[in-house]
């Protein structure tokens, strides 16, 4: 019973020695000058209406300016008092993973308390005077927060408890995550053999998932003046739906997405064909349900279409002339990647009509007989996700 009163003296200390030495920090001022605006905003949508732009840009980064506003007009809260809970909560995840990685580490209390300490000490990033520990609430001291515990909770090998908070790190601060992401993604690796083959396993499927989605942003940046950039029957339907596209230019429109798929499969056949020991082509990529270890119909068919349903609304948002300009290609990159790690280990990915199509003719047999539910199930998501964005979005 003692543990909790000496735990709770400690964080009192800890938040104020924490406060004390960020006294000063140099670029408090204009990092809240960024972020208070966007809470206010989400708030009270009127507010700095001339500045809606930067503003709104600077929050689509985070969603606890959408939660703290939550709570502000369910318990009238000021502007002030939500930033001050926020960071006596954010300070309070810091003392907690401080405590947990101290107790794991060290035979005695008094250590605990010196690393706190050094945790909390100013420190020169060149010339910027930065500290480890802001004096004010943002974002990434609660991302900061979650992260610690994480390696309190990996050092005790919850390892999917360290996970979890890694996730939760992310949703708060995404850049801040990284690093921690490396730091216990590297861990695990190291030392669990299960955690190693998944290491192997993913790095092949993020790869993959990253080139795809790099390459659908290059070509909107590249073509999306010409074209409006979209090489998918599933967007081209979905934009259909949400009356953002002509219906009579969308056959034109899937007849090339189906041509030009085509055309790159026979360029990586003949690619694929020129290995020296062999090449055989298999299923050649293509998108398939079923089989030993393999997942059903039903699951293919959810995934594909809830999945394409989220991308075709994230298109209709980052397009929309109220979302930043200059940004949609980066979000609908990033999306695609998204997509094809979450549906890579289902069927494949497809999300997409034509690349099923293109892969299924060069294979034949089994993945050219299912093609038939990779161009319906997509589509009814595409035109699914097109109805909402139009309902949610342009009305």
């Amino acid at each position: 019973m003692k543990i909790v009163p000496g735990l709770l003296a400690g964080l009192v200390g800890f938040i104020l020695l924490a406060t004390a030495n960020g006294a000063g920090y140099r670029y408090g001022v204009s990092d809240q000058a960024a972020y208070v605006p966007a809470v206010v905003r989400a708030e009270n949508p009127s507010a700095f209406p001339r500045d809606t732009i930067v503003i709104d840009t600077q929050g689509q980064f985070f969603v606890l300016d959408e939660l703290l506003a939550a709570i502000g007009r369910a318990t009238g809260a000021s502007t002030e008092a939500l930033f001050f809970g926020a960071y006596l909560v954010a300070v309070a995840l810091v003392w907690a993973g401080v405590a947990l990685i101290g107790a794991r580490l060290y035979p005695s209390p008094w250590l605990t308390v010196a690393l706190a300490a050094v945790i909390t000490l100013r420190h020169s990033i060149p010339r910027t005077s930065a500290n480890s520990l802001e004096p004010y609430f943002h974002p990434r001291l609660m991302a900061f927060g979650f992260g610690m515990l994480a390696i309190g909770a990996l050092l005790r090998r919850r390892d999917w408890v360290a996970v979890a908070l890694v996730g939760l790190c992310a949703v708060c601060h995404v850049t801040t995550a990284l690093w921690f992401a490396i730091l216990i993604g590297t861990a695990l690796a190291i030392l669990d053999r299960h955690w190693r083959r998944a290491a192997v396993a993913s790095a092949g499927i993020v790869g993959v998932a990253l080139s795809i989605g790099f390459s659908v942003m290059a070509m909107i940046f590249a073509v999306g003046a010409i074209s409006g950039g979209h090489f998918n029957p599933a967007v081209t339907l979905g934009l259909v739906a949400g009356r953002r596209f002509s219906a009579s230019e969308a056959l034109p429109y899937i007849a090339a997405q189906c041509l030009g798929g085509i055309a790159a499969s026979i360029v990586f056949y003949v690619i694929a064909a020129g290995k020296s020991s062999g090449f055989e082509v298999g299923t050649f990529a293509s998108n398939m349900y079923g089989g030993p270890g393999g997942y059903s119909l039903l699951s293919a068919f959810v995934i594909e279409f809830v999945l394409t349903g989220l991308f075709i609304f994230v298109i209709m948002g980052a397009t929309s002339e109220r979302a930043p300009a200059g940004f949609a290609a980066i979000a609908i990159g990033l999306t695609l990647s998204a997509i094809h790690l979450m549906a890579i280990p289902v069927d494949n990915a497809s999300v997409n009509p034509a690349r099923s199509l293109a892969t299924a003719v060069i294979a034949l047999g089994e993945p050219l007989a299912q093609v038939w539910l990779f161009w319906v199930a997509p589509i009814l998501g595409g035109v699914a996700g097109g109805l909402l964005g139009r309902w949610l979005l342009d009305e």
